[in-house]
């Protein structure tokens, strides 16, 4: 197939952008090392501007590389291209999160999903669709944060995780929430999704803004972060192709 050919298919499939814009006052992980978003913009010489920003590693929709929570881990700049390109499927949660914001994907979940809409795809990208994306611009409903300051938003369970890491071959988990391990299940197990995930060299993709414009199956999904040398994590332009 020609250059051109290929190009005009890829045009003919519908797009959906994944990423928020990044922009002051966006919800960001409070704590050590968070910053909230920064920009300045000047006309640094007549009819000429520039500027310059400032923002933590994790914030706004970001990719988690292994080194996040193992040591010895993968930083940004060693993602492989050719891993930022994965077929995708969304797993709808929203109706469960609507009612308790703490709600973790289960292997129930899973495996009703899979009732319905065949096996997942060995190496597939899973996104949870949780309905959080709808707050962004309401940072304070976003983090949800109660009196003693515990965040409360919906993620994975660690035996989901397990399960479609070991069983399903998953190399990227994916949320429209600050984390894939929601605050309660962080404090009461260590984070046990992050470390799951980053300990198989796995990746995290967080804060996915639009996931209810995509189908459940059937899309290719594109991530493109930033190759930050020795990073944690890394900002990233995502989108798919359905």
């Amino acid at each position: 197939m020609s250059g051109a050919a290929l190009l005009e298919q890829l045009r003919s499939a519908r797009m959906v952008d994944l990423t928020h814009p990044y922009a002051v006052g966006m919800p960001y992980w409070p704590g050590r090392l968070q910053h909230p978003f920064e920009h300045i913009v000047e006309e640094v010489r007549p009819r000429v501007w520039g500027g310059c920003f400032t923002m933590a590693e994790h914030s706004g929709t970001h990719v988690d590389a292994p080194r996040h929570f193992v040591a010895e881990g993968r930083s940004a700049e060693a993602l492989k291209v050719e891993e930022m390109i994965l077929l995708g499927v969304v797993i709808d949660v929203s109706d469960q999160a609507a009612t308790d914001p703490d709600y973790s994907l289960t292997v129930d979940d899973i495996r009703r999903w899979e009732h319905r809409h065949g096996p997942i795809p060995l190496g597939a990208a899973i996104l949870l669709h949780s309905g959080w994306g709808r707050r962004w611009r309401d940072a304070e409903a976003y983090l949800n944060k109660d009196a003693e300051g515990v965040l409360h938003f919906p993620g994975y369970s660690g035996e989901a995780a397990r399960f479609l890491v070991q069983e399903r071959r998953a190399t990227l988990l994916g949320v429209d929430t600050l984390s894939a391990d929601n605050m309660v299940r962080t404090l009461a197990e260590d984070s046990p999704v992050h470390r799951l995930v980053h300990e198989a060299d796995g990746l995290i993709l967080e804060n996915v803004a639009h996931v209810e414009k995509l189908p459940a199956t059937d899309f290719i999904l594109f991530v493109s972060s930033i190759p930050i040398e020795g990073a944690t994590g890394a900002p990233a332009r995502v989108f798919a192709l359905v």
